[in-house]
C-alpha cells in the first residue's frame, strides 16, 4: 500500500500499479496475469469498492508492473481514491491517490502551471499599486464611515482576534477530504502506520464529533463509532487499545486492523463479515471469516473463541497458535514462520473444512495437528516440531513433511504421505543401523534369534588343544539373572570349533551371558549386548 500522488478530477488518465508478485513465495514477478475490469475494484472517499468504469484491461508494462487506464468517471470525486487489485496467483495491490478539483490541480501540478504570480511577492511591485489605489479612493472620515448604510458600524475586529477565532474553532465542519481543515483533523489520529481511528471497548465513548472522538487519548469504544469517524475522514485504518475484545458488526474490504500493545490484549472476532484483503497485525484474531478475498496476519495468535467456530482463509505470517482453528481451503491458505503456543505435549490444531485445497506450512515450530484432510487437499509441513494426522484425515490426502520432527499418524496409514526430507530420531537410528551392518559392526536385536553364534572349545588338561567331538550343553542369564537352559540348537563344526542357533527367548535382555560346556573342555563364556 502506498500513496501515489495527485490526481485531474473528472479526467481520464493511465496509471501504473504494481509490482504483482507470486502469492506462493512472495518474491517472484507475475508477467502475465490477466487482469480485466473486474478485478479492478476503486473505493471513492472510504466507500464501498466497485470496478473501475473503464473498460480497458490492463496491461503488462515491466518487472510485474502493469498499465490501468481510468476514465472520468472514475476519477469523478474530489477525496482519496484507493485501488485494489487481487488475481489469482500474486499477492494484493494496493494504491492510493488524491483526488483534486481540475482548477488546483492545474494550477500546481498541470504542464506550465503558473503557480503564484510573481506581482504578489514583488514588495516595491505592490507599493506601487497600493500607491495608485490611494489616489484613485476618496478618503472618507473614520466616523462618518462607520456610520454609512450598510457599512461596518462597529471597530473592526483586530488581526488578534481573527486569529484566536480561527485557532478555537472546532475541527467539525471543516473536513472536506483535500481541504486545510481536513489534513489538520489528520494529525489528531496520527499513528505508527499513519491517520487511524482508536478503539478500547472499555472506554465507554460512542460519540463521533471529528477531531475529538477516536483519537489515542480519547478513543471510541464500539466499532460502529470508530467506522462512522473513519468515512468522515476517509481512513481505512483502525487501531485497538486497552485490552479491547471488538465482535465485527460490518463489512470492512482492504482494512488494517493493528493492536497496540501485546498481542493478547486487544481480540477481533469477525462476526462472519467480509474481511476480503484486510491487514490484521500484533493482535488476536478469531471468529468466522465471510468473503471471498483472502486475509494477511502478521504477528497475531489464532485462537478458537470458545462459542462458536474460527474458519479462516489467510496469508499468516509469525502468527501463533493458541488452540484450533478451521482453515477454509476453498482458498490457498499459507502459514510462515508460524508456531505452536500450547505447552507441553498437547497441539494445536488446523481443520479443513473445504473438500479440496492447499495448506502451506513453512518454517513452523512446534507441534501442529491436522484434521478432516481429504484426498483431494495438498498439504505441506516445514520445520522443528511434531505433526499429527487424526484418524479422520482421508489417507491419500497428499502430504509433504520436510525438515526435523516425529510424526503421529492416527489413521490407518497415510498413503501418500512424502518425508523423504524429514529427519527424526527413529530415521536416524535405522539409517545408524543400517551403516553399522554394512560395516559390520551390528548389533544383534533384542528379543531376535540369533543364528550362527561361533564357539571355540579347548581341554581342560591343557586349556590349549582343541576340544572336539563333544556335546555341547549351553545355558545363558538374562540380564543378570540366574544361568538358565538356552532353547536354541548347537552344532560342531571341526577343529573344536562349534556352532550355536540362539531362539528368541535366548536373546530376550538387554544383556545376554552364554555358558558353553562340555566333558573334559574348559567352560566357555559370550556376552552378547543387544539392541532394541
Amino acid at each position: 500500500m502506498s500513496f501515489q500522488g495527485f490526481l485531474r478530477q473528472s479526467t481520464a488518465v493511465d496509471v501504473k500499479i504494481g509490482p504483482f508478485v507470486d502469492s506462493g513465495d512472495g518474491d517472484a514477478e507475475e508477467t502475465g496475469l490477466t487482469i480485466a475490469q473486474a478485478d479492478v475494484l476503486l473505493s471513492k472517499n472510504g466507500q464501498t469498492g466497485a470496478q473501475k468504469n473503464d473498460a480497458t484491461s490492463c496491461a503488462h508494462a515491466e518487472d510485474g508492473m502493469y498499465n490501468c487506464e481510468l476514465d472520468a468517471t472514475d476519477t469523478d470525486t474530489v477525496g482519496q481514491l484507493t485501488l485494489g487489485v487481487h488475481v489469482a496467483g500474486a499477492l494484493f495491490v494496493r494504491h492510493d491517490w488524491q483526488v483534486v478539483e481540475e482548477a488546483v490541480y492545474g494550477r500546481d501540478y498541470a504542464s506550465g502551471a503558473t503557480g503564484v504570480d510573481p506581482d504578489w511577492t514583488n514588495a516595491g511591485r505592490l507599493d506601487a499599486i497600493l500607491d495608485i489605489i490611494a489616489a484613485d479612493v476618496v478618503n472618507i472620515d473614520g466616523a462618518a464611515m462607520r456610520g454609512t448604510d450598510g457599512a461596518n458600524t462597529t471597530t473592526p475586529p483586530t488581526a488578534g482576534t481573527i486569529a484566536d477565532a480561527v485557532q478555537d474553532e472546532p475541527i467539525e465542519g471543516h473536513v472536506v477530504q483535500g481541504t486545510t481543515g481536513w489534513a489538520t483533523a489528520l494529525a489528531v489520529y496520527a499513528g505508527p502506520d499513519g491517520p487511524g481511528i482508536y478503539i478500547d471497548s472499555g472506554a465507554g465513548n460512542t460519540n463521533t464529533v471529528v477531531g475529538t472522538d477516536g483519537t489515542e487519548i480519547n478513543p471510541v469504544s464500539t466499532f460502529a463509532a470508530a467506522r462512522t469517524l473513519a468515512n468522515a475522514l476517509g481512513l481505512k485504518i483502525y487501531y485497538l487499545e486497552g485490552n479491547s475484545d471488538i465482535t465485527l458488526a460490518a463489512t470492512h474490504v482492504d482494512w488494517e486492523f493493528i493492536g497496540i500493545g501485546s498481542v493478547s490484549d486487544n481480540v477481533v472476532n469477525l462476526g462472519s463479515q467480509d474481511v476480503s484483503r484486510s491487514l490484521f497485525r500484533n493482535l488476536t484474531l478469531e471468529g468466522i471469516q465471510g468473503g471471498t478475498g483472502r486475509i494477511t496476519a502478521r504477528d497475531c495468535a489464532l485462537q478458537d473463541p470458545g462459542a462458536g467456530a474460527t474458519t479462516l482463509h489467510m496469508f499468516a505470517e509469525r502468527c501463533g497458535f493458541v488452540d484450533r482453528i478451521e482453515v477454509d481451503t476453498s482458498n490457498d491458505n499459507v502459514f510462515d514462520q508460524c508456531f505452536s503456543l500450547v505447552a507441553g505435549t498437547a497441539a494445536p490444531v488446523i481443520v479443513a473444512t473445504g473438500a479440496a485445497g492447499t495448506i502451506s506450512v513453512r518454517h513452523y515450530s512446534g507441534g501442529l495437528e491436522f484434521e478432516s484432510l481429504s484426498a483431494s487437499h495438498n498439504v505441506t509441513w516445514e520445520g522443528i516440531g511434531q505433526i499429527i494426522f487424526n484418524a479422520n484425515c482421508n489417507v491419500n490426502a497428499n502430504v509433504s513433511v520436510r525438515g526435523v520432527g516425529a510424526i503421529i499418524d492416527n489413521t490407518a496409514g497415510m498413503a501418500a504421505l512424502t518425508e523423504t526430507s524429514l529427519v527424526n530420531m527413529t530415521k536416524i537410528n535405522t539409517e545408524c543401523d543400517t551403516a553399522l551392518s554394512d560395516m559390520g559392526f551390528s548389533s544383534p536385536r533384542k528379543n531376535v534369534a540369533l543364528a550362527d553364534i561361533s564357539v571355540f572349545m579347548v581341554a581342560s588338561s591343557d586349556h590349549v588343544t582343541p576340544k572336539t567331538g563333544l556335546t555341547l550343553t549351553v545355558t545363558r542369564s538374562l540380564d543378570g539373572g540366574a544361568f538358565g537352559a538356552g532353547t536354541g540348537s548347537a552344532a560342531e563344526i571341526a577343529n573344536g570349533m562349534y556352532q550355536y542357533d540362539a531362539s528368541q527367548a535366548d536373546m530376550n535382555a538387554d544383556v545376554v551371558i552364554f555358558r558353553f560346556t562340555g566333558t573334559d573342555a574348559d567352560d566357555t563364556f559370550l556376552t552378547i549386548h543387544t539392541r532394541s
